[in-house]
């Protein structure tokens, strides 16, 4: 007798080697999630430490919700300011640093930065800089 279908202990083996290799897919899939998550926060800090640096000594002059406007001793002015989802620092006479990159939204509320990025993973902190206001007293 010639068999022309699958027995069913055929039929249960082979969707069990399915179901493991769809485990594994996604046991991967979450740890390469896990990695942009990672990736995203130490950039998001490493910028903070750029911008807090005590060599460039930057300060505070004002804020609004989109925007940071900061000063060094020298009188220069600089932006810090989200265009086509980068953050990046800038003059005004021109020039542009890129901090970070793949932003959704960027937001500023007290000195307190918030940034979402294109994943929808967010990171945010107070920036530690000196108040123009602070230092004239």
């Amino acid at each position: 007798m010639k068999k022309d279908s699958f027995t069913i202990v055929e039929l249960i083996i082979s969707l069990t080697i399915l179901s493991i290799i769809l485990m594994l897919f996604s046991t991967f899939k979450k740890t390469f999630n896990q990695k942009d998550f990672y990736s995203n926060q130490i950039n998001f800090y490493q910028m903070m430490v750029q911008i807090e640096d005590m060599k460039k000594d930057f300060h505070f002059l004002e804020s609004s919700s989109d925007q940071i406007i900061l000063e060094n001793n020298k009188k220069e002015k600089y932006i810090l300011k989200m265009i086509n989802q980068k953050l990046i620092l800038t003059t005004d006479i021109g020039g542009t640093m890129p901090l970070l990159n793949n932003l959704k939204k960027f937001s500023v509320n007290n000195n307190f930065i918030k940034v979402t990025f294109s994943d929808n993973t967010t990171a945010s902190a107070k920036l530690l800089l000196k108040n123009e206001d602070n230092e004239k007293e």
